[in-house]
């Protein structure tokens, strides 16, 4: 398949697929562009080629790349919820490993909550943060783990609809 819209240069991970998905997206969706919806087809298309080739290639802490056994996770699960939140103000993506994390969702978007939760995210309830983790590894201690030292360990990209910003990016780490 010919890859027009990703750098393919740039990906080793799912989690490089998702991240340069999440910026074509924001650039190129009909809801946020003058794009008449042609070249998100395409970035679409592009996407579940490149999860299909990357869905079981992931990082460890030493910045080691491994294959996973398995997922659960499908290529339309990911496309759906960025969809979703794209048209949402106020709403903050951030990008952290393999996992999605939904910042700015208040108790008030009662109709958002069950669309995200049909869209297969969950609530965390400590951290107060909306999360998108299909594969979600065994945790192996009882210690809670704050969300910045969850930053540092994977780094993160933050975006939203009007601009991008960028948080610790130490190296990409999938999860």
């Amino acid at each position: 398949m010919k890859i027009k819209f990703f750098d393919t240069n740039k990906i080793e991970t799912l989690s490089d697929v998702k991240k340069q998905y999440k910026k074509l997206a924001m650039k190129h969706h009909p809801d946020l562009s003058s794009n008449d919806g042609e070249d998100m087809k395409i970035i679409n298309n592009e996407y579940e080629y490149l999860f299909e080739n990357y869905k079981l290639i992931a990082k460890n802490f030493k910045g080691e790349t491994y294959t996973k056994k398995s997922t659960n996770e499908n290529f339309n699960e990911f496309i759906d919820i960025v969809n979703v939140l794209i048209k949402v103000a106020n709403v903050q993506m951030e990008i952290c490993g393999t996992w999605l994390w939904i910042h700015g969702i208040d108790k008030t978007q009662k109709e958002l909550h069950s669309i995200l939760k049909a869209l297969g995210c969950s609530y965390h309830s400590k951290k107060k943060i909306w999360y998108f983790a299909k594969d979600r590894s065994k945790k192996k201690t009882f210690k809670t783990v704050s969300h910045e030292t969850v930053r540092e360990h994977y780094g993160s990209e933050f975006y939203n609809r009007d601009e991008k910003s960028t948080g610790n990016n130490l190296h990409q780490i999938g999860a």
